[in-house]
C-alpha cells in the first residue's frame, strides 16, 4: 500500500480481497488508476474490470471511482467500455 503513491496504474488481482478496500482507498486518493479482473471489483470501487465475454476480453468501468479519483477517460474509450452501474 505505500508504493500506490509513487505509481500511476495498480492492478489488484484476486488474492489480495482482504486488502481491496484499502488499496483502493489509497490509490483513489492518490489519483491511481485502479484495475482487476474478478466479480465485484467495480461494485468495490474498484475503476476497471477486465472480463472474458463470448470468448473476448471486456473491460467494464466504474464512473463515480474514475471521477472520486478525479481522473478522465476520453469519450472513444468509454464507448467501448461496458458502464458499471449500482
Amino acid at each position: 500500500a505505500d508504493a500506490i503513491a509513487d505509481a500511476q496504474i495498480v492492478f489488484i488481482s484476486a488474492s489480495e480481497r482482504d486488502k481491496m478496500s484499502e488499496l483502493i482507498k489509497r490509490a483513489t486518493h492518490e489519483s491511481v488508476l485502479t484495475i482487476g479482473d474478478f466479480e465485484g471489483f467495480t461494485a468495490a470501487s474498484g475503476m476497471v474490470r477486465f472480463l472474458t465475454e463470448d470468448n473476448r476480453l471486456r473491460f467494464e468501468v466504474n464512473l463515480d471511482a474514475i471521477n472520486e479519483g478525479h481522473l478522465k477517460f476520453s469519450a472513444q474509450l468509454l464507448k467501448l467500455a461496458r458502464m458499471y452501474n449500482k
